[in-house]
């Protein structure tokens, strides 16, 4: 019981903390587990101070540790009637277990750059993020529910950008997660806040 208190109050002071403020993560605390591999595909609609952009990619993922998952991305971002392509390299570092504290907790972030239209965005974006999460059964269903606070840094050339922001902007993931046939499973975020409202949707293959 003990533990639970403490769980649902990291993730309570995880939403305060950001509840003013809004980008996609699509990942929760936990990891695959060490030598685990999969593959993670997301497709993802922003609209930050309304400009409308749709978000493409694909992950690559391998267990190093028990604790920590890194991973490959690759992606494409379109926006008034441009696309730019990107690639990057990511984690995501367990440092709360759940038996400890009643979730699990991460600190997650990815680092992209473009490969085209390099003058329309930032030279690198950076993706930091804290993420709270824990399983939970709902009519015999296993699901995980995730929430935390992320930023998106641009770094380098951030005037007049279309595909990154000029300045950071901070976010608060809700998302939630659901095991389905095969080793699949299928993953959703809302992301509401005063800068970026954002939806997305993301399947992962374990293998």
């Amino acid at each position: 019981m003990r533990k639970m208190i403490v769980g649902l109050a990291i993730i309570i002071i995880t939403i305060l903390f950001a509840s003013q403020i809004s980008a996609q993560v699509l990942v929760t605390g936990e990891t695959g587990g060490k030598g685990g591999k999969a593959i993670f595909l997301s497709a993802n609609g922003l609209n930050p101070e309304g400009l409308s952009l749709f978000n493409v990619y694909g992950q690559y993922v391998y267990g190093l540790t028990d604790r920590l998952d890194i991973f490959g991305t690759y992606g494409n971002i379109s926006a008034l009637g441009k696309t730019q392509h990107y690639v990057g390299l990511g984690w995501n570092i367990n440092i709360l277990k759940r038996s400890l504290v009643g979730v699990d907790v991460a600190f997650f972030n990815v680092i992209t750059t473009p490969l085209n239209k390099r003058g329309d965005s930032s030279t690198i974006l950076l993706t930091p993020a804290v993420i709270a999460s824990r399983p939970v059964v709902i009519n015999g269903k296993s699901f995980g529910i995730y929430s935390g606070f992320n930023t998106i840094v641009p770094i380098g050339q951030t005037s007049d950008t279309i595909f990154t922001p000029p300045d950071t902007l901070w976010s608060v993931p809700i998302g939630a997660t659901m095991s389905l046939s095969n080793g699949w499973s299928l993953y959703a975020e809302f992301d509401i806040g005063a800068e970026i409202k954002s939806a997305g949707i993301g399947f992962l293959k374990a293998f």
